[in-house]
């Protein structure tokens, strides 16, 4: 062969050389140790376990007072709240109007603003529960929707991808945001360990509770601080859309397998921060959206307590049957014995 195809074969020999290495790198990336070790995915998955682990364990109060709606309502309005705080930071930071703080701080505010709404509306007007949390969602997030056209149409600085709070984004975690949501994290566990008694009593029987002497108007506002604080912290991450699944989603899968708050808040908690840790691995293996991914474990998650719960519980029934049946017709002696 001349020399000259040879220098011709030579480019497209290199090409396909490039690729195959390319392709060997990304398989070796998708490995699981190689995927665990990974800076990125640490960041995210502990970030993610964090946000579920708060959901979780605040989702299970809110499950059990019937307020699962209450969720949604918060996301809503922590949209405008984040919205807001960005325009406010573009005026007195216009380095960083997009600092983490900031934006929770106006989501909370926004957040806690709407659930006094609700809870006013729902005392002082002929309005119930369910009405008075529809008028309040589509309020506070139709002044979203005019918030976000204005910081759209408007110069402001690093305005590009604030949109995204509506869906979230996992990829966007920092240190510093792990940082924020651990340490949210800790003093959330921390409060519901030392009131866990009070929340379950308030939960179940607010009427009994306040004549026993429970201070039922500090219990209120500590746990919509907590649902709130659960939602706003996740909305970077999960989005305000798909944070109201992480919420009741675990909690209901919970309630399928156990009878006591005491196992039940911990066993959510549980459930929400291993599906986060399982949707962030297969979102990370499969270059899939974050979010949507961990609903998704979550939503299976609760299918199979859904299927496997009640017949783990037939299974459990028949086995105490037996040992009765079996106890009854045993010797007087052993029977005897046995008592």
């Amino acid at each position: 062969m001349h020399p000259l195809a040879l220098i011709q074969l030579a480019p497209p020999k290199l090409a396909e050389a490039k690729l195959a290495a390319t392709h060997l790198t990304a398989a070796q990336q998708s490995l699981p140790a190689d995927l665990l070790g990974d800076y990125t995915f640490r960041t995210i998955c502990i970030g993610a376990a964090g946000i579920g682990l708060v959901a979780g364990t605040l989702g299970a109060f809110a499950y059990l007072r019937k307020q699962a709606l209450l969720c949604d309502v918060v996301a809503h309005a922590s949209f405008l709240g984040v919205l807001v705080a960005f325009v406010i930071g573009s005026v007195i930071a216009p380095d960083d109007p997009r600092n983490l703080p900031l934006l929770l701080i106006g989501a909370g505010i926004s957040g806690l603003a709407a659930v006094h709404l609700v809870n006013w509306l729902t005392r002082a007007t002929r309005l119930h529960g369910g009405t008075a949390m529809a008028v309040v969602i589509t309020c506070f997030f139709g002044a979203g929707m005019l918030v976000l056209r204005h910081i759209t149409d408007t110069p402001y600085p690093r305005k590009g991808g604030i949109g995204s709070v509506l869906l979230g984004n996992a990829s966007q975690l920092t240190s510093r945001d792990v940082q924020a949501i651990c340490i949210s994290a800790v003093i959330v566990l921390v409060t519901v360990a030392i009131f866990m008694g009070y929340f379950a009593w308030f939960s179940f029987d607010r009427d009994h509770a306040a004549l026993m002497g429970v201070p039922v108007r500090c219990i209120d506002a500590a746990l919509y601080s907590g649902i709130v604080l659960a939602t706003v912290i996740g909305i970077n991450a999960m989005g305000m859309i798909l944070m109201v699944a992480l919420v009741i989603t675990p909690a209901a899968a919970a309630r399928q397998w156990v009878r006591s708050v005491n196992t039940m808040v911990p066993l959510a908690g549980f459930l929400a921060a291993l599906g986060a840790i399982i949707g962030t691995y297969c979102s990370m293996l499969w270059q899939l959206p974050t979010g949507p991914i961990i609903v998704l474990v979550l939503v299976a998650i609760l299918g199979c307590s859904l299927v496997g719960a009640p017949t783990v519980q037939r299974w459990r029934t028949a086995r105490t049957a037996r040992t009765a049946s079996a106890s009854n017709t045993a010797p007087f002696h052993e029977q005897v014995a046995a008592s």
